[in-house]
């Protein structure tokens, strides 16, 4: 397969850039790489022998705690874990689905230091989850009980709200848009776009949301 990068993560404050993706290679390194790694402005060094899964997602918590996720490379499911600066750890259990390969598309962590995780899957852990799910240091629960797809894209606006890009439904099947707000309790979803946001970017000066990805309305324009 062809080699990819597919997410990157930058710690401020060790000045060090992670990159993940499914990829191999020895070459000028003093040890092997596979699938993530880490710069440190010289050269690529190793996180263990890998996190174990294509990585699609990085994230970082206040502590410099590196989250990564994406589709595991075995039959466990494993597809979220954490680096704490030795070792991988799993995350409460694997990511499963129904009828397709299971992955984690998306990851974030907000001031409170919770994960959110967002993608194709059906079940995470021990929890029904159809998307996206929260982790609070010790389960996944899931957000809301009535929305369900693929979550693609994840971040925090100027509020700490939690915003969502994708394609998904709420209310078993009725269409929702491809952008959407959780705010703790409920969701709400942006009026006025029709299609698949694979991107999102949020300029925290300008208060102003960007979307990249694949839709034919969007704020009342075709």
């Amino acid at each position: 397969n062809q080699p990819y990068i597919f997410a990157l993560a930058y710690d401020d404050d060790k000045q060090i850039l992670y990159a993940g993706g499914s990829f191999f290679t020895n070459y000028n390194t003093p040890a092997e790489i596979c699938d993530i790694a880490q710069w440190d402005g010289q050269r690529w060094h190793a996180l263990d022998k890998g996190a174990g899964l294509s990585v699609q997602a990085l994230t970082l918590d206040k502590n410099g705690n590196l989250y990564a996720g994406g589709m595991s490379d075995s039959d466990d499911g494993n597809s979220i874990c954490k680096w704490d600066g030795t070792q991988w750890v799993k995350m409460g259990g694997g990511v499963w689905a129904d009828k397709w390969s299971p992955e984690v598309k998306a990851l974030i962590v907000d001031a409170n230091g919770a994960l959110y995780a967002g993608g194709n899957f059906r079940k995470i852990g021990d929890v029904a989850a159809k998307g996206i799910a929260q982790w609070d240091g010790a389960a996944w629960k899931e957000l809301g009980l009535n929305v369900e797809g693929t979550f693609a894209a994840l971040l925090l606006d100027g509020s700490g709200n939690l915003v969502v890009g994708g394609a998904f439904s709420q209310d078993q099947g009725t269409y929702a848009s491809g952008i959407a707000t959780w705010n703790g309790s409920y969701w709400n979803e942006m009026d006025d776009f029709t299609g698949f946001a694979g991107s999102l970017a949020f300029d925290d000066t300008k208060q102003l949301l960007y979307a990249c990805g694949a839709f034919s309305f969007a704020g009342g324009t075709p």
